[in-house]
Order: C-alpha cells, then sequence, then structure tokens
C-alpha cells in the first residue's frame, strides 16, 4: 500500500535542510576569514620579527667596527658619516633586504617589508666635553603595528632592534618616499638614557598613520646629549608639553630675523632684503647660480651647504626652529632634489640648543648642477 505524505511535511523538511546549508556555509566562511586573519598575522609577526633580527645584527657588527676605527667611513668611496653604504656592502644586511632607491636606482638601501627604508649614520656626540661616536638608525613609514613593537626599550638600554640604545623616539614624518637624507619630522615621543618606555605615550605617538622609528646606539659609552644629526626642533624634552613633545617646531614671535642673507631680519622673522639661496632652478634657460657658500661635489651630484634640513611644514617659512646641532653643521642636497624639505642657516645659540632661521624651500626635484657661467 503506498503512503502519501502531506506536502507541508515535506517543505518543513526542506527548508530545515536549507538553514542547515546555511549554517554549514557561514560556519566555513568564519574558518576561512579566521585562516586568512591568522596567516596575515603570523606574516606580520613574520616580518617584526625579521627587521627587528637584522637590527640586532647590523647594529652589532657596526658597534663593533665603530670601536676599532673612528669612523665607519673611513674609505674614500663612502660618504663621511654613511653607515648604511658601510653595512650594505660589507655583507652585514641580508639580500632580501637590499634594494635600489627610488629615483636614486645606483644607490642601495636597506628596504623593510612594508616599503620604507632604513638609514644608518655615525654621528658625533659628546661625554664630558669629550667628543665620542655613536650610532643614529631612522626606520621609515613603519605601521603602527611595527611602530609600538620596534619602538620599546628598557632602561638598562634593551630592546627589540638590539642593545646599547641609550635614545628611542616616534616621529612624524610627511615623506613617504625614501628618506636619505635623513630629513627629521616632528617629534611625537622618544625614550632617553636610563628611561624605559612608556607604552602608552608609544601607542598614543605610533597611532594615526605611518611613523618614523629613530634610535641612537653608544659605542664608548652613554653621551651627555643627544647627538647633532638630530635635528628636530626642541628634542630635550624640557616640559613644554606631553610627551617630551614640543607644542611648536617654530618661533612665532620672530625675535630675531631671518637669515636670507641682506640687511637686518624683521621682527616676523622673515629675514633682510638680500637672498642668499642663489638664482631660480633655471627658468627661460637661465643658469643656477647657487650661492657663494654652496660647495658643489660633482662625483656625487651634490652641494654641501651650510645649515640643516627639515621636512617641508608651511608653518616653519620665515620663522625660527630650535635644535641641538653644532653651529657648524652641513647638509648634503642631492641633485635633483629626493624630497620636499626646507633650509635653515644658522641663528645664535643659547646654552646647548641652536636657533635656526628658515632661508629656503626645496621642492622634489629641484636643484641642478651649477652653470657653466656661475
Amino acid at each position: 500500500m503506498k503512503h502519501v505524505r502531506p506536502i507541508g511535511e515535506l517543505l518543513r523538511k526542506r527548508a530545515i535542510s536549507l538553514i542547515e546549508g546555511v549554517l554549514y556555509l557561514v560556519v566555513a566562511l568564519a574558518i576561512i576569514v579566521g585562516g586568512i586573519v591568522f596567516f596575515q598575522q603570523a606574516n606580520f609577526n613574520r616580518q617584526v620579527n625579521s627587521v627587528a633580527g637584522m637590527m640586532t645584527s647590523v647594529s652589532s657588527y657596526l658597534l663593533a667596527q665603530t670601536k676599532e676605527v673612528s669612523n665607519t667611513s673611513a674609505d674614500s668611496e663612502f660618504v663621511t658619516g654613511d653607515a648604511t653604504t658601510y653595512a650594505i656592502r660589507s655583507g652585514a644586511i641580508q639580500s632580501d633586504m637590499v634594494d635600489r632607491a627610488q629615483g636614486a636606482p645606483d644607490t642601495e638601501v636597506i628596504r623593510m617589508p612594508w616599503g620604507g627604508i632604513v638609514t644608518l649614520q655615525e654621528a658625533a656626540a659628546r661625554h664630558n666635553g669629550r667628543r665620542m661616536p655613536v650610532i643614529a638608525m631612522r626606520m621609515n613609514d613603519l605601521p603602527t603595528g611595527a611602530c609600538m613593537r620596534l619602538g620599546h626599550k628598557n632602561a638598562n638600554g634593551t630592546s627589540m632592534i638590539g642593545g646599547r640604545v641609550f635614545a628611542l623616539g616616534v616621529e612624524e614624518n610627511n615623506i613617504h618616499d625614501d628618506n636619505l637624507d635623513w630629513v627629521s619630522g616632528d617629534l611625537r615621543y622618544i625614550a632617553r638614557a636610563g628611561e624605559d618606555t612608556d607604552m602608552a605615550a608609544l601607542a598614543e605617538a605610533c597611532k594615526g598613520g605611518k611613523r618614523d622609528l629613530i634610535a641612537f646606539y653608544d659605542v664608548s659609552g652613554v653621551p651627555d646629549d643627544l647627538p647633532a644629526v638630530y635635528d628636530v626642533s626642541d628634542p630635550d624634552g624640557d616640559g613644554e608639553s606631553p610627551n617630551n613633545n614640543p607644542d611648536s617646531d617654530s618661533n612665532t614671535g620672530g625675535d630675531e630675523g631671518g637669515s636670507d642673507g641682506g640687511g637686518d631680519g624683521s621682527g616676523d622673522g622673515s629675514g633682510g632684503d638680500g637672498d642668499s639661496s642663489g638664482g631660480g632652478t633655471g627658468g627661460d634657460g637661465d643658469a643656477f647660480c647657487p650661492p657663494s657658500n654652496w660647495s658643489w661635489n660633482a662625483a656625487r651630484s651634490e652641494y654641501t651647504v651650510p645649515g640643516i634640513q627639515l621636512f617641508h611644514k608651511d608653518s616653519r617659512h620665515g620663522n625660527t626652529v630650535v635644535s641641538l646641532n653644532d653651529p657648524g653643521t652641513t647638509t648634503k642636497l642631492r641633485v635633483p632634489a629626493v624630497s620636499t624639505s626646507d633650509l635653515f642657516e644658522f641663528s645664535r645659540s643659547r646654552g646647548s640648543r641652536t636657533y635656526w632661521n628658515f632661508v629656503r624651500h626645496i621642492e622634489r626635484g629641484d636643484l641642478v648642477p651649477p652653470g657653466d657661467n656661475c
């Protein structure tokens, strides 16, 4: 005898099967998404650990080499103070992190997995009046997670990027191309010698976008202050604002005129009548004639100029910035310029601080060799 099932019963069973299918699909998607997230996190952890291992290795190598010689760039083929080239050519950097610079294919750089580069320099600092070498390091364009993990140090100088770190800080820098010229940005936080990193302050400094990490390694003892290469405004954290980050990087009071060259500066820091920045970059066929205090190196295609170079910020134009640079500090300007920046010349000293007046804005791609008639 044939049994006939009601249509409603059949429909109810189909509905249950459909719900189960949807649930299976949701579970499968959750597993797939979870696997992707886990893979991404694992890959990011691997990248961070790879960079940390590279920095620990290369910093130890450079510290050992610098102890043996007074200058890591003693060989004539290296630019003075350039420890990046030394580290790469000596084989201290793993091959998968060596790349060519953007806009300068003849220049080798240390490229991190997130696209930014690592710049290493030998810098000068003083301890009890004696000049001593230190190693300066800049990691450009770190994502927030890497900034927080690599930006921590202990009071004794240990960190994920090596030992003997006497200062480790975070900058906000608008340069997202290869920062070959060590153009500094706004200091957001720094932990100095004898200080543990404040994790809350570090998190606040790292959030909101890509950041630059800067570190200084002592070679033969902790110096009294930061080296001259560290040319951000008010870097010695005297309590003018939270987290050792100055409220303003310019002297809006304009107590001294700019150093544009001629005449007395006006009170707004706009400078005198003359213009020591030289001619333009060659409009209508005019040759570029640099100022007389600029030195041209044709072999390296760069000018050596007096003063400091900071990343461009409109509020700095016509104003004075504060630094720890020596009054005789010089800057190397590549031709053509690889980044947009502002140039400042020495104005005066006050204690350990030096004051610098704005003299020239440089756009990326600007600057050409001096003309034949200059």
